[in-house]
């Protein structure tokens, strides 16, 4: 059972990551172009004129890869000259901010940015101390029904992903009361109002990353670990994502505060690039620096040597293919973004979403298989 596990794992999660990146692309058809043509054809005809239209023929493969290759130039060479005027304008980056948060004040001043701040600040404790005696409740009733050694799979994987409702619900809870808080603080004055929200919505983002990454490694439960890793390598793999979800978030939650106080366009894609870089190489250094408890935890339990040859394969050389998408990724939402195209946001974090939801799906079927076999 063990040895399919990772494989169902892989599948589930190649199906969610297929259905994040899958989107429809419109096609033109030829009714369009005739209703363009329609005034053109009207006028002639009013004036005497004689129009000839020249119908094209079949599109051939051939003519269909010239033009996407023209088009693929095309975007290359527009988001080259949308960097250049990006990057150029970076020494100015500073100025366009001070700019920013001069016009968001209400009396030219800068005091309402520090106020906005100790309000965010408050209105977050506020929502942990609010929701504090509800963790506490809830631990003092579930937490002595909780066995230290599980006695099967479904009641280890039960657990775990109960466990993780609750982090998540407990974080949810904090952050909509910090919220309300916020709001009514700030009024109608919106800049105050997207602070506080920042600060607020940053650290529920962080809550939410460290409840996931917490109950997949389970540093501190090794006995409901239900991958092959040892304590020591949890917790270092465990500290390492949080520092750098804390570093991501940050910049990610300045990105939008800013644009959402009117920061000038190509300063605010500079800021979003250089931070979804700053993720991508974090996450490259992670898994250049643990690829071995990885790899171990990729083999699963059991002698290394009968495992697939997949399997093995993918062991050796999963950091290797990590750093190539991360690459690949944030080259393609930079230039995504230059170009303003949607879907620049998400491609550097895809996969690590696509495993999150697939472990706990398939979870959720080990748990359905093994009741109905038990």
């Amino acid at each position: 059972m063990l040895k399919t596990s990772f494989r169902g794992l892989l599948l589930v999660c190649a199906i969610v990551l297929t259905s994040i990146s899958a989107h429809a692309q419109p096609a033109n058809s030829s009714k369009s172009v005739l209703d363009a043509m329609a005034p053109a054809l009207q006028q002639a005809e009013k004036s005497g004129a004689t129009v000839l239209v020249v119908a094209p023929g079949e599109e051939t493969d051939d003519a269909s890869d010239l033009v996407a290759q023209a088009s693929l130039t095309d975007r290359l060479m527009r988001a080259k000259f949308r960097f250049g005027l990006v990057w150029r304008g970076h020494q100015q980056a500073w100025s366009h901010m001070r700019e920013t948060l001069a016009k968001a004040s209400p009396d030219g001043q800068a005091n309402w940015l520090l106020h906005a701040v100790i309000a965010g600040i408050v209105s977050l404790v506020a929502g942990r101390l609010l929701t504090k005696p509800v963790a506490i409740w809830v631990r003092e009733v579930f937490a002595p029904r909780v066995p230290d050694i599980p006695d099967t799979r479904a009641h280890k994987i039960t657990q775990v992903l109960f466990r993780g409702f609750i982090f998540v619900s407990m974080a949810a809870i904090s952050a909509a009361i910090g919220t309300l808080l916020v709001v009514l603080y700030a009024g109608d004055h919106e800049p105050a109002r997207y602070t506080g929200l920042a600060i607020v919505c940053t650290y529920a983002a962080y809550r939410f990353a460290r409840s996931i990454y917490i109950n997949i490694l389970l540093p501190n439960v090794p006995a409901y670990r239900t991958i092959n890793m040892s304590d020591d390598d949890a917790t270092r793999i465990y500290r390492a994502l949080l520092v750098a979800s804390a570093i991501a978030l940050t910049i990610l939650g300045l990105c939008i505060w800013m644009n959402a106080l009117g920061l000038d366009t190509n300063t605010h894609k500079l800021a979003l690039m250089m931070g979804s870089l700053s993720a991508a190489l974090m996450l490259a250094m992670i898994a250049i620096m643990y690829r071995a408890p990885i790899a171990q935890a990729i083999l699963g339990f059991g002698d290394a040597e009968e495992k697939h040859f997949w399997q093995r394969t993918l062991a050796k050389t999963w950091h290797v293919w990590t750093v190539l998408y991360l690459a690949f990724a944030w080259i393609v939402s930079s230039m995504r973004l230059l170009l303003d195209q949607s879907g620049a946001a998400g491609l550097v974090g895809a996969p690590l979403v696509a495993l999150v939801v697939g472990m706990a799906v398939y979870g959720l079927l080990l748990i359905a298989i093994d009741a109905f076999f038990d």
